[in-house]
């Protein structure tokens, strides 16, 4: 399995980083289903790329963590592998419900 040549490039990255800030921003505390917004950010489909696009995704919410935790805000996950939800909200707040 190789990985996606496309992904090499930082700035790939930095697009994905602020399209999942971007949307995450817009839907700001609700559950939304992470395949649905892997796809609304452009990243790639978990059916064709099953591992890098998980990996990708995870890097790239880690990345936006970071710059959202000066707000006191973070991008969570529940669920199991096969179907996770993340939220954006407060650190202290009502996603820990």
């Amino acid at each position: 399995m190789t990985r996606p040549s496309k992904k090499f490039s930082s700035n790939t990255h930095s697009q994905l980083d602020h399209a999942l800030l971007k949307f995450m921003t817009r839907h700001i505390g609700k559950w939304i289903n992470r395949d649905r917004v892997m796809y609304c950010c452009g990243f790639d489909s978990p059916k064709a790329e099953p591992i890098w696009a998980y990996v990708d995704f995870e890097n790239s919410r880690n990345r936006v963590n970071q710059t959202l935790a000066r707000n006191g805000m973070e991008i969570i996950s529940r669920g199991t592998s096969s179907n996770t939800e993340v939220f954006l909200g407060s650190m202290e707040g009502e996603a820990a419900q």
